[in-house]
Formats: structure tokens, C-alpha cells, sequence
């Protein structure tokens, strides 16, 4: 199937026609690497989107947190400041 290619910003964008996008199982928001051979062939490939791990989201939310400085709560530092004196 013959396609255009348009400009997205920088960019050059590919339309995928709805026919090829059902038969490659591709919908909104769907990863697909591009490999582009020495000869300049290029080939699109689904990547399979890893499920979200939960537990170990929270875990590294914790360690950045813990490794951030605490500082004083910016309320306390405006309440004793001369404009609210």
C-alpha cells in the first residue's frame, strides 16, 4: 500500500491506513521500533508494552524520596517572614 509521509514538527510523520493497522493488531498509543537496513529498507515492529509493576513503582518512589533533603515547611518559613509579622 502506497503512503505519504507529512511533516510533524521536526519530524516526518507515517500514517498507518486503518486496513494495516488492524491486520498488525496496532492501536492509539502502541510502541513500534524502527529498523532501518544498510540499504535503507526500513521495518516496522510492534514491542510489547510491559505491564506496570505496582509494587515496584512505589518502591523507587521511596528510595528517590528518602534520598531528597528535608527542609522546613515553606508555611513555617512565611509566617515567621515580615510580611505576615
Amino acid at each position: 500500500m502506497k503512503i505519504h509521509l507529512s511533516k510533524w514538527g521536526n519530524s516526518l510523520a507515517v500514517r498507518i491506513p486503518g486496513p494495516c493497522a488492524r491486520q498488525a493488531q496496532l492501536k492509539t498509543s502502541d510502541a513500534v521500533e524502527m529498523q532501518v537496513t544498510p540499504t535503507g529498507d526500513s521495518h516496522l515492529q510492534p514491542v510489547a508494552a510491559e505491564p506496570f509493576d505496582k509494587a515496584a513503582f512505589l518502591n523507587r518512589l521511596k528510595t528517590f524520596r528518602s534520598a531528597l533533603p528535608e527542609s522546613e515547611p515553606m508555611v513555617e518559613t512565611m509566617r515567621r517572614s515580615d510580611r505576615y509579622s
